[in-house]
Order: C-alpha cells, then structure tokens, then sequence
C-alpha cells in the first residue's frame, strides 16, 4: 500500500484508491490532483483485502473511496457488502469505477450501497473530482437522513411508551369551588401534586409565557354556554424547576342550569406529553430547510415524479433552471419538461430514465436544454433513482438537474489549453520544469529530460534540488526560497548533475506560480544548456591570457635578444677599430683576437641555443644516440664552464662515482646541459660563491645535482624557470645577460633523453639547486674509454682549388682570406649565377656555396653544376644560416655533400675537405 501526501501541512481529504492497475492508480491520482485546489491525502491498495484493511484501520476512516469494480481477489459488490453497516449504510463514501457502459453494474453498486460510479471511459479531472465530492455531500447526507429518522422513530417511541405506560393525564375540573385536581400522570404533565385540588389559577400559571395570552383566549371562548364547551390545542407548560415540556391538550366543559343560567359546571381536561413529537418535527424542519438550502448553493434542481398518480413536481430552482415561471404547488406537465430538451437529445434521455424504471435502479446522464425564457442553451447533467412501495412496486422517480454547461465549457478550454500546452512543451528547444511548492518537479518536458539523460518518471516527483550540483545548491535553493515568501521572478545560472555524472551548466527563468489569494504554489522555468558557451567563454578566457603572457614574454625576449646582442657585437666593433690603428702592433692585435674569439664564440652560443630551442619545439632535434659513460658528460661539461666559473672567482666542488655510469644519450647534448647549468650556477651567484656538483645513483635512475649559494628562487617561480624566455630577476638578467632560454632548452634536451630536471630553492638570498635525472643503462661489460682529448690545432693539407659563393661580400671574403693562408687557390662570387659560371671556367676541387642569393639560390645553382660532366666530382658543402631538417634535405636533394651552419670553425671545415 502506498501513501501519497499533499506538500503543505492543511485540511486535507484522505481518499483511498482500490485498484490493481498501477497506471489506473497513477491516472486517478493525477486527475484528483488536477481536478480542483482541493488537496488530498492519498492512499492506494491493489486489492479488495487491502483496501479494506486500510478502511478499518485504527487511525480512522477515509473521507472516500475511490474502488475499481473489478479487483484480484473480489469485486465492488463484495468490497461494498463488507463496507455496509446494519443501516445499509457504508461506513464511509464510496464511487464505483468501472469499464463497462452498461446500467447493470452501474445500478448494482448503488444498490450495494456506492453513493456513485463512473466509467474509466470517460473519467476526466471534473469528472472524477465531482463524482467524489457528490458521494460525500450523498453519504453525509444519507447519513443525516439516518439520524433524523432514528430520532423521529425513537420520539414515536417515546410517545407509544408514555402512552401506553402512563397514558393520559386528566385533570378534573369543578367550576364552582374554582379547583382543578390533577391525576397522577397530569399532576407529572402540569409540575402539581397528584391528587390535591388546586385553583385554577395554578393550572394557568404553568402555561409558557409565550403561549398563556392564546391559551387563556381559547379558554375564554370555551366558557361561552352557547358552544359546546370543546377545546383542543398544543401548548407548553413550565414547571417549577424550570423545564419545560409540550402538552396535547383536550378539554370538554359540562355545562348546567345553575339558578335558571346555563354555565359551566364541571369538566375533564386530558392532556399528552408531545415534547418528544415537538422536538422531533423541529429538527426534521431543520433538516428540510438544510436540504434545500444545500440544493440552492449547489444549484441543484430537485424534481419527482408519481408514477401512479402521474404527477410531476419541480422545486424552485428546476424552474429557474429551465426558464419557466413557478407554478402553484411546482406541479409541472411532461410536455413542459420534454419540449424543452434539444430533439436530437430526447430520446436517449427517455431511454436512460425508462431504463432505470426497469432496472429499479439509478442512472446519470447529460442531455441539452433550450431555456424558454431566453432561449439560451444549457448543458444539463440528471441523476435520477427509482423508490418502491411497501409492495415493490415502483411508486417515484426522484431526480435532480445541474447545469454544467460552464464547467463543460471550462473542460473544453482546458483541452485546448492542455493540448496547447502540450505542443510547446514537445517541441520546445529549452528545458521547461513546474514543481510544487515543496520543490517537486510536477511536470517536466522532453528537452529538460534530454539535456539530463533521465526519463521523466524518474524526474517526477523528485525534489529539483535532489539534481542541483552541490556546488550549487546552497544558491539555487535561497532563490527558491525568496521566490516563495513573494520575492520577484528570476534568471539564475546554476549547474545540474547528469545522470551519467556529468555536469549541465543552465541559465534557468523562473516565475513563481501563485493562487489568486497569492499563496505559492509552486514555480516554473525554462532552462537552456549553456554548457558549450560557457566552456567556450572559459576556453577563450585562456587563450586570451596565454596570448596575453606569450606577448609579454615576446616583448621581453625581443628586448632581452637586442641587448644580448648588443653585449658581443660591441666589443666585436671595437676589436675591428683596434685592429684597423694596430696593424702593426702584435700584442695588441693577439689581445683583441682573443676577444674578438671569445665574444663570437658567445654570440655563435647565443644563435644556437635559439636554434636548438626552436628544433626541440618542432620536434626536429636529432639526437647521436649511444651507450656513453655519464662521467665523461661531467667532465667534458666542467671543463666547458671552466673558463666562466674561474672568471668570477666561484669555487667548484665535484662529487662523482668511481665507477662508470652507462646512459643511453647524446653526449655532446648532455654535456650542453650541464655546461649550462653550471654557467647558470656562476652566472646567479654572487662573486666568490660556491658551486657544487654531485652524481650519484637512486633506484635505477642516475641524479646530476648542480647547487649554488647564489641568490635563490622565489617559491612561485619554481615551475615556471623552465618556461621560455622566463627570467626570476630581471635587476640580475641585465647585470648577468640571459635569454631566459637555457632552461628551457635544457627541460626540452632532458624530456628527449627520457630525463627530468626539479628545481629546488628556499626562496630569494638562500641558493638554488638543480637535479637532472636520467635512466641508467644495464652494465654489459667493461668498455675501453673513448679518447677524450682532440687538438683544434688545424693541420697543414694539401694545395686546393676552392671557389666560395656568398653575396655577403665581407663573409665571401674573410673566407676566401683565410683558405689562401693555408695555401688554397680560391676564387670569389657572390650570386648564383655568377658561381656556376666562374666553376665551369674554374673547376674547383671543392666549393662552398650560401643557399640564400640572389639571381638563383644555392639549390638551384647546385642542381646545375651536378648536371656536368667536370662538376660530378667536386665537394659542394652548404654554408648557410639555416639548419633545420628539412633544410638540409634539400641541400642532400639538390645535390650538396655537406651541410654546415654558419658561423663554421676553419678546423672542421679543414677535417671536412681532408676527408
């Protein structure tokens, strides 16, 4: 058995539904619910047992029962009989529903004591709420009915018993000694002694007040000789003790000569006791006019017919609802009824009446009148019951009208309405909820149950805030709040949990749903799924602060490059005007060499981290990978930043392993990582500091951990060190220099050697440390130790015919200048064109050739002198500034042997045209 209970703490209206169909059940509750403001605690039970259970149970009966005819386990009849008292009463108001459309079960479960029925047919909201409050206002009056004629049945009672018992109370009366003398029974009637004569005076004393004046009239008039002494009449009486009692009074005078007049002598005076009758008939009076008034506040016409006298009597609302004019004692004609029906109606109206009369039942109806005073047409709904005689004889038919041509047209409306309605909600492209005053969800359309992946009986009748993402609830439900107490409508973007554990992101509209004395009842809101835009909002709030931080890390970089340029191209311009004032002084020109060495090894260190950084970002860095030990990495590294360590006076500590560490990497990458972050350890620490480097084994892994007590990382820059073009202290950045890309480039080496590298510091003053971590090769054996040491001293080679091509004239040049010095026969141009011409005429053993020139490019120029004979065999190397991958496929495409990039030392180049 389930129980349903209204959301607000009211008056309510317990009805019992009995049916074994869950959809009937579901569809019946809906109706009541809908059918009217009325607001009902609904119970239901699935068989005839149960639901009978539930009536009886202790906490009290049910104000209806609504009972589907066929059950599981009994039908109505049966339900019905246990239900009935010994009155033929049910204990409680019953309707009857049922699928069939014929009178015989209709008229057996009002005889079994249904107060109504109604078929499932064509059951609607009104339908089925007025079928239920019509057999309450039945049972209740029924009931009344009851109790008023026990009352009369037991005033009768009394009365038979007081007559029958103590009978008549005489009071015998002498007129000439003035006395009356009461018998016992009178004397109780009057509040005398019994038996003792008293004036007549005592007798008129216990008249009422309000009947004395009438009484002693009557009296009066009973006197006069020339009558016969006769006088009957009803009165009260008021005894000592203040109670008062009504008395059926008779009294015959005895008249006699008395002195040659005639007057009264004697008489004898019965009197009854009716105050049980009095009572009686005042309360059936009272409950007439109860009935008629209840029929006048529901507009209901009463009419009854006599069958054997065939007589036809209309109350007064009968006329006013057929527009006829009231007759004397509302006697009426069947013409006057007949005419007024619409044709097309007649004869199924006369068929369900004559019907009843057969079935000695009752039936319901609607027909169509036309109103003779206006003419309007009415809507009209009849219930008619057929009474017996005490010989089974049908003897009445007693019926009742309604005019129900507003709530039909009311119906109509709301179809159309709900029909309406119903089409905005299918085929709206937002999420439309109604709920109750609770937060129940009372309706919900098919896009709301989209946009939540449930199906809607699972989202009817569940609380809206029960699927308000948490982080939104608090919100949403102090929204609904004010709404409630009688705040404003309004928009509100919240969040709702899906039922696959995603997220909807909604901008909801919401109005509040209020009865016409203003109590909420509820809200109503259209949804939409604003997920995508806002993710879009989000997306492009990122985007917006990414392009943000790029540009201003661009700006900075660009800034940082102009003055990191700057730094060698100054003294590079100095050492050349020195040069050009000491030509003639070989220690000046020695120092200046060694400067001008030094700052264009910087500037070459400078372009090749940018480009290095830049292939890592394109993925089009190619690693020489083999097993190397990690100690000669070290060590080559150390000696790489040497030079910059000892510069600025910083002590250098080195812990390392005494046996080899197996990596599988590039070493000339891996020594570039540690050579920068030892210059960076020089470069951030203070003059004098120290530096230590440690290399130990951990799990597999080999840790390099480079520590300075230099001047520290702010905690928030910690995971940003590595991002380009970053710089922690830009005071320092400009005494030090720095791209901000060492980092970087060293995250991005490390990442392709399957490393990683943390960056520890307790903050600005306190040092840094940097811990490089890399996988450790299985140990195969002892290897032979490569050579480490390699002379840059450029060995002498043989006589050369070269031809350089380059149309930056002082790059041609200066070259050219230098291969003469190692006694090499070089010629000059400077384009393409003009460089396959001169080498068809020159024919060089090796040519170094720029891609970039005029006229024709290196490519093209190298693709013509392959297609000759005498250009087969030459060396074509590529020197350009471009060293991407795809840069020196086309080189090998085009036909060059090698492809260097600029600037290129004179000992590689010299190794190169020996081989």
């Amino acid at each position: 058995m389930t129980t349903f209970s209204a959301p607000m703490a009211a008056k309510l209206w317990r009805v019992l539904i009995i049916d074994d169909s869950p959809d009937d059940r579901a569809e019946i509750r809906r109706l009541l619910l809908i059918g009217s403001d009325r607001r009902y605690d609904l119970t239901e039970a699935e068989t005839g047992v149960a639901g009978l259970r539930a009536v009886l149970k202790a906490d009290g009966l049910p104000d209806c029962v609504v009972l589907d005819y066929n059950l599981p386990d009994m039908d109505a009849i049966e339900v019905l009989s246990v239900l009935a008292g010994p009155d033929g009463l049910t204990v409680c108001p019953v309707v009857v529903l049922t699928g069939s459309v014929g009178h015989e079960c209709s008229r057996a479960v009002i005889q079994a004591g249904a107060q109504d029925y109604l078929g499932k047919g064509w059951m609607t909201p009104e339908s089925l709420t007025r079928a239920v409050e019509n057999a309450t206002e039945r049972w209740a009056m029924s009931q009344e009915l009851l109790k008023q004629k026990a009352n009369v049945k037991a005033g009768a009672e009394r009365l038979r018993l007081v007559i029958e018992v103590a009978g008549l109370g005489v009071v015998s009366i002498d007129y000439a000694a003035d006395t009356s003398t009461p018998d016992a029974t009178a004397a109780v009637l009057f509040g005398l002694e019994p038996g003792v004569p008293v004036p007549h005076s005592a007798i008129h004393d216990r008249f009422h007040p309000a009947d004395r004046a009438e009484v002693l009239r009557l009296d009066e008039r009973s006197l006069d000789p020339t009558g016969d002494g006769t006088i009957v009449m009803d009165h009260r009486v008021v005894h000592p003790d203040g109670s008062i009692k009504w008395l059926s009074v008779k009294r015959q005078i005895v008249f006699g000569d008395v002195a040659g007049v005639r007057r009264p002598v004697s008489g004898v005076l019965a009197a009854m006791d009716i105050t049980a009758k009095k009572l009686a008939e005042a309360e059936l009076q009272a409950s007439e006019q109860r009935t008629r008034m209840a029929t006048a506040a529901t507009h209901v016409g009463i009419w009854e017919w006599n069958i054997l006298t065939n007589t036809i009597r209309w109350d007064a609302q009968m006329f006013r609802l057929y527009g006829i004019p009231p007759t004397p004692g509302g006697i009426v004609d069947y013409i006057d009824w007949s005419s007024a029906l619409l044709p097309e109606d007649l004869a199924e109206s006369e068929a369900t009446r004559q019907d009843a009369i057969r079935r000695r039942g009752s039936s319901t109806h609607s027909f169509r009148i036309r109103r003779r005073n206006d003419g309007e047409c009415r809507d009209v709904k009849a219930v008619e019951t057929v009474r017996l005689d005490n010989h089974d004889v049908v003897e009445w038919v007693i019926g009742t009208n309604l005019d129900i041509t507003l709530s039909n047209r009311a119906e109509e409306a709301l179809r159309n309405s709900e029909s309406r309605l119903s089409g905005i909600l299918r085929r709206s492209p937002a999420g439309i909820i109604q709920t109750d005053a609770t937060g129940g969800m009372t309706l919900v359309n098919p896009r709301w149950c989209e946009m939540l992946g449930y199906p809607d009986a699972e989202l009817l009748g569940r609380n809206i805030l029960e699927i308000a993402h948490p982080s939104f609830e608090a919100p949403t439900a102090a929204a609904f709040g004010r709404v409630a107490a009688g705040g404003p409508d309004f928009q509100i973007e919240n969040a709702y949990c899906r039922k696959d554990g995603s997220v909807l992101r909604a901008q909801s509209s919401v109005a509040a749903i209020r009865s016409s004395n203003g109590e909420f009842l509820g809200i109503i809101a259209v949804v939409l799924d604003v997920s995508e835009r806002l993710r879009s909002e989000e997306e492009l709030r990122r985007l917006a602060a990414e392009l943000s931080e790029a540009d201003r890390r661009k700006d900075l970089f660009l800034a940082t490059l102009a003055h990191e340029l700057r730094n060698p191209l100054a003294p590079l311009r100095n050492g050349l005007q020195v040069m050009e004032r000491s030509w003639n002084n070989g220690e000046a020109l020695v120092k200046v060499h060694a400067m001008m060495d030094r700052q264009l090894t910087q500037l070459v260190r400078l372009v090749d981290d940018l480009l290095d950084v830049s292939r890592i970002t394109q993925g089009k860095l190619d690693l020489r990978k083999e097993r190397i030990d990690l100690r000669t990495v070290v060590n080559a590294a150390v000696e790489t930043s040497r030079p910059v360590i000892e510069q600025a006076g910083h002590e250098l500590a080195i812990v390392m392993p005494d046996e080899p560490i197996f990596v599988d990497g590039d070493a000339a990458r891996l020594a570039q990582v540690m050579s920068n972050l030892l210059n960076n350890a020089a470069k951030y620490t203070y003059r004098g500091g120290r530096i230590r480097l440690m290399v130990w084994r951990e799990r597999g892994m080999v840790a390099i951990s480079v520590q300075d007590d230099g001047i520290g990382i702010p905690p928030a820059m910690l995971d940003k060190v590595f991002v380009m073009f970053t710089q922690v202290d830009r005071t320092l950045e400009k005494t030090t220099g720095g791209l901000g890309i060492g980092l970087s480039l060293v995250k991005g080496l490390l990442e392709m050697h399957s490393g990683t590298i943390e960056a520890k510091s307790d903050g600005e003053g306190t040092g840094s440390e940097f811990v490089v971590r890399l996988p450790v090769m299985m140990d195969v054996g002892a290897e032979s130790d490569r050579a480490n040491g390699q002379t840059n001293e450029v060995m002498p080679s043989a006589r050369r015919r070269i031809l350089v091509v380059d149309d930056n004239v002082d790059a041609a040049d200066s070259l050219g200048v230098l291969l003469e010095m190692l006694g090499n026969e070089v010629r000059i141009a400077h384009d393409g064109e003009a460089g396959v011409a001169v080498a068809e005429q020159f024919r060089p053993d090796v040519m170094l050739m720029d891609i970039g020139m005029p006229k024709i490019s290196g490519y093209e120029a190298a693709r013509r002198i392959r297609q000759h004979s005498w250009g087969q065999g030459m060396l074509l190397v590529a020197l350009t500034g471009w060293g991407e991958e795809d840069e020196r496929k086309k080189s090998a495409d085009a036909g060059f042997d090698h492809h260097l990039v600029k600037p290129v030392k004179l000992d590689v180049l010299t190794k190169l045209m020996s081989a």
